[in-house]
C-alpha cells in the first residue's frame, strides 16, 4: 500500500507505466516477426530490420519495400531466363520433334517419305497454333488419329 492507494492502482506510478511500456513494445516486436514470417522472404538480409530502433508501422513499410525489391529482382532473373524463347516457341519445336519421331516411325514401317514428309508439314501447319492437342498425347487422341490417318493415305 502506497498511503490509501493500492501500488497498481496509482496511475502515476512509473513502474507501472515502465511494466507496460515493455509489454507494448514486445507484442509490437512479436507482430513484425510474424509479419516477416509471413512474407516468406528467399534470404536472410531482412533480420536488420527487426532489429532497427523504429516504429512497428514503419518496420513493416520496409519489410513491405524489401518484399517487393526481392519479387522484382526474382521476375527479372525468369525473364532473362525465357527472353530467347517464349512458351508457344517452346511448344511448336515439341511439335515439330513428335511429329519428326512420328515420320521416323512410319518410315520405318515401309511407308513412302515424301508423301508423309509433305502430309506431316500439313498437320504440322494445322496444329501450330495449338500443339498442346499432340503434345498431350496421354490426354488428347490426336497424336494417335493423325498416325492412323497417314497410314491409311500413304
Amino acid at each position: 500500500k502506497n498511503g490509501s492507494v493500492e501500488k497498481w492502482e496509482c496511475s502515476y506510478n512509473i513502474y507501472n507505466n515502465k511494466e507496460e511500456e515493455k509489454n507494448k513494445k514486445s507484442i509490437e516486436k512479436l507482430q513484425v516477426e510474424k509479419y516477416a514470417k509471413k512474407c516468406k522472404f528467399k534470404s536472410k538480409e531482412f533480420y536488420s530490420i527487426l532489429d532497427l530502433k523504429i516504429d512497428k508501422d514503419n518496420k513493416i513499410e520496409l519489410l513491405k519495400i524489401f518484399k517487393r525489391t526481392e519479387n522484382y529482382f526474382e521476375s527479372k532473373n525468369d525473364s532473362k531466363a525465357n527472353t530467347n524463347q517464349s512458351k508457344s516457341e517452346i511448344k511448336k519445336k515439341e511439335l515439330s520433334r513428335m511429329l519428326n519421331e512420328t515420320k521416323c516411325k512410319l518410315e520405318s514401317e515401309g511407308y513412302n517419305s515424301d508423301q508423309l514428309k509433305t502430309q506431316i508439314q500439313k498437320v504440322y501447319e494445322q496444329y501450330k497454333h495449338k500443339p498442346h492437342f499432340i503434345i498431350e498425347n496421354n490426354k488428347y487422341n490426336d497424336l494417335r488419329k493423325i498416325t492412323e490417318k497417314l497410314k491409311k493415305s500413304v
